[in-house]
Parts: C-alpha cells; structure tokens; sequence
C-alpha cells in the first residue's frame, strides 16, 4: 500500500536499505549454510573514527558459496527487496570487491580482507533492477579506490553524497554541489545527527569510548567551531543547527541530485544517533523510539514545512 501510494505522488517507491548480512543464528544461515562464512564476522579494519576496528557480529556471504549456488540465495534476497523498493541502497557497498573477515575469537583489528567476484553480482543487482525498473545506490563512503567508483558508473548505480563530509571551508561556498548520479543526504544512519554533527556533541561519546583521545577530541572541536563560523557566514544566517539545516536541504534539493533523503529526526533536532557502528549492549541501536509519533510529525509546522521546501524544490 506504501508502495502504491508512493507511485501515485509521482516517487519512485519506498527507500529501502540491504543490509550487508544477517544474524549468524538466523534462518537464512541456516537454511543457506553454504551461502555463508561461519565462524567469521564481517567488520573494518581501524580507522580515524574506530581505532580498534569494528566487528559487525554478522556472518558474511561466502564468494565461493555464492558462485556454487549459481547467486540463487543473493538473487532472492536482492528481488525480496526490489520487490517493495523503488530506491534500493547497497549497504557497505565495498563488499562487492572485498570484505573484511574476522575469524571468531579475535579482535577486530587481526581481520583480513577477503575478494569476492564484482563483476557477478554486479551482474545480479543490474538484472534484478532491470526488471524491477528500481535505483540501486551504492553506500561508497570511507576510504573506496576510484576503480570501484568507476565500475559503479559503468552500471549505472548511483553513489552517496552525503553533506556532513562535503564541507570544505570555502567561505563563499561552504558545501559542495552534490552531482548528478548520487543520492543526497545530510548524514546516514553511521553518522551524528545533523544536531550532535553541527554543534560537535559526538565528540564527547567518542571519547567515551577511547576512540578519540581528548587532544583529537579539542582539535575536532576547534575545527566544527571554525566551520559553524565559516558557514553562517557564507549562509547569511545565525550559527545554529535549526538556522543552518534549511540552507543545507535547500542546496541539496536544487542540486542535479537524483534523489535526496531527509532524516526526519534531524527536522525536530534530535541530539541522539539510532546507530553507533561498531557497538552492541552497551548502545540502544535501532531501539530508540522517535521523539513525535506519524500523526505528530504531519502536525508539526517545521517537520512539514521542511519536507514542503525540498519537495517544492525537487519538482523545481
């Protein structure tokens, strides 16, 4: 219905993310052993955010399980998605050319990356979309070689701009221009909100969990003070996070994007992020309800009046 009402307003259908694997105890591992890497995690090596590196407590797709399998299992889960999305973002989309493996029982830092067969399953995303006449978007942040950018455009599979990384300090144009074959966002769900972004409050719980030592920490500071200044100067407009984020979608929704996405929880100036990567028991991921119900949100002048400026923009 969702779906439908979507196709109706002129959208192309739900935004639905696919997930780079499943709980080791699930029914697909089970009922598709062959398909998976038992005991071995899927996660990232360190990294200027993660020092210790992350462990993602999944088991990964196994490339050679998935070639004998003929991507039987990689199709039906690929088409289980296509069926209902019209935006179909490919989680960690690095996974097609390699995956970080952790054996069970290590640390996330003594993992090791794995290749898989890109030109095949970029063959069964391409098929599957083909039938489906859906978008496929690549999730390409963090350090990615240029080939596999490359390799995107050559299929047709839109990457991610995402505005809390496109900052670059210009005084006249502070934020990038997204380009064509992307889909736009002000952050994702491994990132702060924009209000914690904008006003450097993750810092904090960086720290907290030994990510950050408290002289990165200040020097992160520092640079978010600077840029609040850089940009509400080149914004005509007050430094705060309320004043600054209809700048930001408003640049967004003009760009050549092909699509934009907007977090609804950054609307109201939710301080809190629903994901901490890298994370278990002791973060409420995916587990915090939202601050206003559906029926709040359609209510609430600046949530709707937010949404009425992009999509005003957008068909502009």
């Amino acid at each position: 219905q969702l779906t439908q009402l979507a196709e109706q307003a002129g959208q192309p259908g739900l935004y639905l993310d696919l997930p780079l694997g499943v709980h080791p105890d699930s029914y697909d591992v089970w009922r598709n052993a062959h398909c998976y890497a038992n005991g071995s995690s899927g996660g990232a090596p360190p990294d200027r955010f993660f020092t210790k590196g992350q462990n993602w407590g999944f088991a990964p797709l196994h490339p050679v399980g998935l070639r004998q399998d003929g991507y039987g299992h990689l199709g039906d889960i690929v088409r289980s998605h296509l069926r209902y999305a019209g935006i179909l973002r490919i989680d960690h989309f690095m996974w097609l050319h390699r995956l970080y493996w952790i054996p069970q029982g290590a640390a996330a830092s003594e993992g090791t990356y794995v290749q898989y067969p890109a030109e095949e399953i970029y063959a069964v995303l391409c098929i599957e979309s083909n039938r489906s006449h859906s978008m496929v978007v690549g999730e390409d942040l963090g350090t990615v070689p240029d080939y596999v950018r490359g390799r995107m455009k050559q299929h047709g599979i839109d990457r991610m701009y995402v505005a809390q990384f496109s900052f670059y300090g210009n005084a006249e144009k502070p934020l990038t221009d997204p380009p064509e074959d992307v889909l736009a966002s002000v952050n994702t769900h491994d990132t702060p909100s924009w209000n914690s972004f904008w006003n450097a409050t993750e810092v904090d719980d960086q720290v907290s969990m030994d990510l950050l030592t408290e002289q990165e920490a200040n020097d992160e500071r520092r640079n978010r003070a600077e840029l609040r200044g850089t940009v509400g100067w080149a914004y005509q407009t007050e430094q705060t996070a309320e004043a600054i984020l209809p700048k930001v979608l408003e640049q967004m929704a003009k760009s050549d994007a092909r699509a934009v996405l907007v977090n609804l929880e950054d609307l109201w100036g939710e301080p809190s992020p629903q994901n901490t990567p890298g994370t278990g028991p002791e973060r409420p991921n995916w587990k915090r309800r939202a601050k206003l119900s559906l029926e709040e949100m359609q209510q609430d002048d600046t949530v709707v009046g937010a949404l009425r400026a992009v999509d005003a923009d957008r068909k502009r």
